[in-house]
C-alpha cells in the first residue's frame, strides 16, 4: 500500500520497465508487488498491471517485477509481500532495468493472441534484427534481457512459422 516498501532515489529520470530483486535468504515466497513512483511533475502515481514472478539463477531464487507500461521517474517505491504474511520482508539486492521494447516488438510479430499466426509483412530480415537485439547484452550491465529464454522461444516459433508459410493458412475450427 501507500507509504510502504523500499524507496529508491535515482540520479536522473529513467524509463523503468522491469525490476529484479532478491532476498538475503530464500525464506518464503514473494507474491505481491506494488510500485509507486513520482512522475516528472512530482505527483505520486501507482503503476498499473504489475506482475511478480519467481526465477532461479543457480541455487538462488530471485524475483522479476514487470510493469505493463514503462514508468518515467527518478524516485520510486517498491512494496512487496509474502502470500500469507508469515515472514518479514527483507531485500538484499534490487536491480532496475531500463525499458526496452524488445519483448513487445517480438510479440508484435504475431497476428493472434495464441501466437500461431504471423502478421502479414513479417519477413526473415525483421526476425533477424530482433534476434540480433536479443543476442546483444546491455551495454551498461553486460547482462542479457531478463526474459531471454522466453523471448528466444517466441523468436524460434516465429522462425518456424515463417519457414512453413507456404503450407496454407490457419483454419478456424
Amino acid at each position: 500500500g501507500s507509504g510502504k516498501g523500499v524507496t529508491v532515489e535515482l540520479d536522473a529520470v529513467y524509463e523503468i520497465g522491469m525490476i529484479t530483486l532478491a532476498q538475503p535468504m530464500d525464506v518464503g515466497e514473494f507474491a505481491y508487488a506494488n510500485i509507486q513512483y513520482q512522475d516528472e511533475n512530482g505527483k505520486m502515481l501507482t503503476a498499473k498491471d504489475v506482475t511478480i514472478s519467481q526465477r532461479r539463477s543457480g541455487d538462488r531464487k530471485y524475483y522479476l517485477i514487470k510493469v505493463k507500461e514503462p514508468i518515467r521517474t527518478s524516485r520510486l517505491q517498491i512494496g512487496i509481500g509474502h502470500r500469507y504474511g508469515y515472514y518479514k520482508v527483507a531485500i538484499s539486492e534490487i536491480r532496475l532495468h531500463e525499458y526496452d521494447s524488445l519483448e513487445k516488438d517480438i510479440l508484435a510479430l504475431y497476428a493472434d493472441d495464441l501466437y500461431i499466426t504471423l502478421k502479414d509483412g513479417v519477413n526473415e530480415a525483421a526476425i533477424r534484427e530482433l534476434q540480433t537485439r536479443l543476442d546483444t547484452p546491455d551495454p551498461v550491465s553486460g547482462e542479457y534481457h531478463p526474459e531471454l529464454d522466453a523471448l528466444q522461444k517466441e523468436l524460434d516459433a516465429a522462425k518456424a512459422l515463417l519457414a512453413t508459410e507456404g503450407l496454407g493458412k490457419v483454419i478456424q475450427v
